[in-house]
């Protein structure tokens, strides 16, 4: 029929069949004229222009319907209510992988619960992951729902409103859409079968047709109700919101946080804390009882506003009902407030190996044909999404040299051969080279517990790394070396930490009206003699140590009288250097010379100083990491001076002498 006039009799079949939610490529054949000439006349109609067949008369099958009941929907959509796959498939022409459907099923569950749920969601990138959490599963849920009031956040509002308005055009768009044809080349979508508002009925509100006047624009839409189902809800059904944007006074059922973490929220610890404390006071306070928020997006750091939420804890009370409380108000049981789910990239356990024609081995599920990975069928694959995140290409990313792969797109904290103390080393176990740690926790042991039989020689030493804006580090290290040790191989015992805001006199200060001292000093001071462990050294930052503390004669008075060195340490000089820099602390972690106070108190006191050490260099403060390598440095000099070489005899020969050429006497 191409290059000849289409009769009007095959139009009105074309869009009497589309509307009955045949795809283009099957209301052509039926209606008898080329897929060329159908695909044309749909754009058409899709674009606004008046077909011959308007002419006439308006097809029945083109009518939008009101809103329909459940007991009036074709069992098509009914079962599209339930399988957010074919839902997809049917109304965007979308081909969901197994993860898409498992996430979109995990909504509707926690969505339906009586109490307020928050939850974490990391995907990577190129994943699909913004148009399936602000777009399909935004639409199932209004689908599912119209009573639903929720909105879609981002980190602009001009980026929310896009989001909005992309939902609201498929709210109101009669026809079924069609597919890219790059996405139909590379099998990542077909034409759509239907509309949403033909099987469900309107949801732009028509005022004509007797729909109370509401919010259809750029930034939010309020969608038509079924009859008889009034609201007198200040909020619409979707509203576009951005971190840059108020929107105190509003709240919702449903909140989509996309994205919001992003390399500039992460430049300076001052940006992080304004973020963390925004999501605190705002974003997270919007939400309507038995309502759902979901923070989603990609991993780019330890100190990203996803592992800020999923550090957070709160407390049930006695009927184990999940109201929040703040911490310390409750004797209850603390959980984790939010939940948390992974979607990797490559799950690199899961992959199938196979041999080849020429005997070499390879991996089955590396291949682009191959299946996806499935979060209810882990035999299935290992990659994600072969067509999206092929291995070619993620092989490549993983490669390529300051990649973050294994945060970007493995959903890590870090990278755990970039950071300076990987956590199993700390917690204890197998690591991913098979190595067997010992650990650095002493399960039985408490906050200024002196650990039982230790013997040898000891060093009670108090490290202070100080700022005069931001938050204070300070540690009480206990040094043990047994007899017959090497030097530096005995133990390092924490035995306090603090790490809060604070200024010089809070750590010493001379009261002129009670003529005596003050601070932190002065009660660890006196805890450690009660020990029997008294405080030897205190070792801190040089500038800080000039600036705060050596300049005045209360505080010199106050060491000399409880015989403690001060030492200043100068962080600048050897940070850096592979024999003395801070990466020298490391090996002992790795061989449990570091002990922790094990207790469920203390590990909670510590968690600052674990997160640190987890995570340098990618950490967003150091100040616990530098009061460590201040102690690890300074050790190495307090040891050597109270274990002097042995002395050398003049009458003894060169070549015996340690310092000679042959070094014979060790």
């Amino acid at each position: 029929m191409a290059g000849q006039r289409v009769p009007l009799e095959a139009k009105q079949e074309l869009v009497k069949l589309i509307g009955e939610g045949y795809n283009v490529k099957d209301a052509a054949e039926a209606a008898k004229m080329s897929y060329s000439t159908a695909r044309r006349l749909v754009d058409e109609l899709r674009s606004g222009a008046q077909l011959e067949v308007q002419t006439t008369s308006t097809p029945r099958n083109l009518k939008i319907p009101d809103p329909k009941q459940a007991h009036e929907l074709s069992p098509i959509a009914r079962d599209c209510l339930e399988d957010f796959g074919r839902f997809r498939h049917r109304y965007f022409g979308r081909i969901s992988s197994p993860w898409q459907e498992n996430a979109a099923q995990i909504v509707a569950q926690k969505l339906n619960t009586i109490y307020k749920e928050y939850g974490v969601v990391n995907c990577p990138p190129g994943s699909g992951k913004s148009t399936l959490f602000t777009h399909d599963i935004p639409a199932w849920c209004t689908a599912r729902s119209r009573t639903l009031r929720g909105f879609i956040g981002t980190n602009t509002q001009v980026r929310g409103n896009g989001y909005v308005g992309r939902l609201r055009s498929t709210l109101a768009r009669p026809m079924p859409v069609q597919a890219k044809s790059e996405d139909l080349r590379l099998g990542l979508a077909v034409d759509a079968a239907s509309s949403l508002p033909v099987d469900y009925g309107r949801f732009k509100p028509d005022p004509t047709l007797g729909d109370p006047a509401a919010p259809w624009t750029q930034s939010q839409l309020t969608v038509v109700q079924h009859e008889y189902t009034l609201t007198d809800e200040k909020e619409a059904t979707w509203t576009a919101f951005g971190e840059d944007t108020g929107f105190l006074g509003w709240r919702v059922n449903m909140i989509i946080w996309d994205d919001l973490v992003t390399r500039k929220s992460l430049s300076t610890e001052e940006v992080i804390m304004a973020q963390r404390q925004w999501w605190l006071d705002e974003a997270e306070t919007r939400l309507e009882p038995g309502g759902l928020l979901i923070l989603q997006g990609q991993r780019l750091g330890a100190e990203d506003l996803y592992r800020f939420n999923l550090d957070q804890e709160v407390t049930y009370d006695e009927d184990g009902e999940s109201d929040f409380f703040e911490l310390g108000e409750e004797t209850g049981p603390t959980h984790r407030k939010y939940w948390h789910i992974i979607y990797k990239a490559h799950y690199e356990e899961l992959c199938h190996h196979k041999p080849s024609s020429d005997g070499r081995p390879f991996i089955e599920s590396h291949l682009r044909n191959a299946k996806p990975y499935d979060p209810n069928d882990l035999g299935q694959g290992c990659l994600l999404d072969p067509r999206r995140l092929p291995w070619r290409e993620l092989k490549q990313i993983r490669d390529r040299p300051m990649s973050n792969y294994r945060v970007v797109y493995q959903q890590e904290d870090v990278d755990p051969k970039e950071v300076l103390v990987p956590r199993v080393w700390i917690d204890g176990g197998l690591s991913a080279e098979g190595e067997d740690c010992p650990g650095c926790w002493d399960d039985n042991r408490s906050i200024a517990q002196v650990p039982r039989h230790l013997s040898g020689t000891r060093w009670s030493i108090v490290t202070v790394d100080p700022s005069p804006t931001k938050y204070w580090a300070i540690q009480w290290w206990l040094y043990n070396e047994p007899k017959n040790c090497d030097h530096l191989m005995g133990n390092r015992y924490l035995m306090d930490f603090i790490r809060q805001p604070m200024g010089a006199p809070e750590l010493l200060d001379w009261n002129v009206d009670l003529a005596n001292w003050t601070g932190l000093l002065v009660e660890w001071a006196d805890r450690a003699k009660k020990l029997k462990v008294p405080i030897t050294h205190i070792i801190v930052e040089k500038n800080a140590a000039q600036r705060f503390l050596m300049q005045y004669d209360w505080f010199r008075r106050w060491t000399n009288m409880n015989s403690i060195a001060i030492i200043p340490h100068s962080t600048e000089r050897n940070k850096t250097d592979e024999q003395y820099g801070v990466r020298t602390i490391a090996p002992h972690y790795r061989f449990g010379r570091v002990r922790f106070p094990g207790t469920y108190e203390a590990r909670r006191l510590i968690e600052p100083f674990i997160r640190e050490l987890t995570r340098y260099p990618d950490s967003s403060t150091d100040d616990c990491v530098m009061a460590n390598w201040f102690m690890e440095f300074q050790l190495q000099h307090l040891v050597r001076e109270a274990h002097p070489p042995r002395p050398i005899y003049n009458d003894m020969p060169t070549w015996l002498n340690r310092d000679g050429p042959f070094g014979m006497i060790a």
